[in-house]
């Protein structure tokens, strides 16, 4: 394998530097989605995807994989709250887990191989959906 030099962009890097404005936005999104996700169990990359595409300008791919990192950190923190706290049924965890190895693995192939216009179809049709599933839960419109 090859050593990474620090200072030149690497392919898993984003090759532009943020503004003090949009780090400043990514900042307050996080803090904002990270609360939101805690209270809600909606999934943090689906709150992040449209931040991430309309400003940090990056490859779809990039913003999957940005989404699911972002995530993972702030659900370790989460499960560890909530399992502390008896809010997790050990056995249900362990199903959906064994379950979504599937989806993982299809999932991250696709995104590696996908359009970047079909990349943000796909993000909206996600959300949309998502969007249409929290407003029955919360109001029992649809």
């Amino acid at each position: 394998l090859k050593k990474n030099n620090l200072h030149q962009p690497s392919e898993h890097s984003i090759i532009r530097k943020f503004t003090r404005g949009e780090k400043s936005i990514f900042l307050f999104a996080g803090s904002i989605v990270s609360f939101i996700t805690q209270i809600t169990a909606t999934g943090a990359g689906a709150m992040t995807l449209p931040i991430l595409v309309k400003k940090c300008h990056c490859p779809p791919k990039h913003v999957a994989g940005t989404s699911v990192i972002f995530g993972v950190a702030i659900s370790a923190v989460g499960t560890i709250l909530h399992y502390n706290m008896g809010n997790v049924p050990i056995y249900l965890v362990l199903f959906l887990l064994i379950g979504s190895i599937p989806g993982v693995f299809l999932g991250v192939k696709l995104a590696s191989k996908i359009s970047p216009r079909k990349m943000i179809a796909a993000f909206s049709l996600i959300i949309l959906v998502a969007a249409i599933f929290l407003i029955n839960r919360g109001f029992g419109i649809i």
